[in-house]
């Protein structure tokens, strides 16, 4: 594992990666859409030619090898390799054949990072699916969470602690300093962006697998029916330690 790299699965406008970058950590960043991948290869050009930032642009599956991305024109970052998503509302999806890889093909090209982050509208659990039977992984990871199969995926690649994020809630939160990750970074309006990760992401304790299944599936339950005003959407952090080791 290499404590310096970070990968950002799913850039879309690189909030994420920016950053990453600022807390000085290496990013490898993996963005499907290739508008998007040349906007970021522009704005990032200064890190990128430094050795700072590796932009990839494939698509993160379940397999490798060529399939159909499907690009939203309205809301890039709503790109999917599943053909429906973020199609309403008058959008305007695309269909594109691009390389896909998974996150052990990735690890073996490019180093096993300390932290991945992936959001990549859908395909989440299937991707971190692949983890499973790894000899090396990430010591953290975080996905966005849209059912209990992310939990379970990320359980059998070995992830026994984990801490569930309401990502309309981050505009409360404020890095620590000293750090716990990387340099200090001013706190940000976290605006289209992830937040903080490993031993600064939010919330103070960190849940076994059942409490985090059982949480997960009450805020999600409660969504779907629109009760007590449940709002947002939950992305989920694992760490490979058990509950108590930070």
């Amino acid at each position: 594992m290499h404590r310096d790299l970070v990968f950002d699965v799913g850039m879309a406008d690189g909030a994420d990666t920016r950053f990453y970058l600022a807390k000085g950590f290496r990013v490898i960043a993996i963005e499907a859409d290739p508008a998007t991948a040349a906007i970021a290869r522009e704005a990032f050009a200064p890190e990128i030619a430094d050795g700072r930032l590796t932009i990839l642009p494939c698509a993160v599956s379940d397999r490798d090898g060529r399939q159909t991305f499907f690009c939203n024109r309205q809301q890039p970052a709503w790109g999917s390799l599943r053909p429906h998503w973020g199609a309403g509302a008058g959008a305007v999806v695309s269909p594109l054949e691009v390389e896909a890889v998974t996150l052990p093909t990735l690890f073996a090209r490019h180093g096993v990072p300390y932290f991945a982050k992936i959001d990549i509208e859908g395909y989440d659990a299937l991707a971190a699916a692949t983890l499973a039977g790894q000899a090396e992984l990430p010591r953290y990871v975080s996905l966005e969470l849209h059912d209990g199969s992310g939990l379970a995926a990320l359980a059998a690649a070995g992830y026994r602690s984990f801490k569930l994020v309401n990502q309309t809630m981050l505009w409360k939160v404020r890095l620590p300093n000293p750090p716990l990750e990387g340099r200090f970074v001013p706190t940000t309006a976290w605006k289209d962006a992830s937040g903080p990760f490993g031993r600064e992401s939010p919330g103070r304790e960190w849940l076994s697998l059942d409490e985090a299944t059982a949480f997960a599936a009450a805020f999600l339950d409660l969504r779907r029916r629109q009760e007590f005003l449940v709002s947002g959407w939950l992305d989920a952090h694992a760490r490979l330690e058990s509950p108590g080791a930070d």
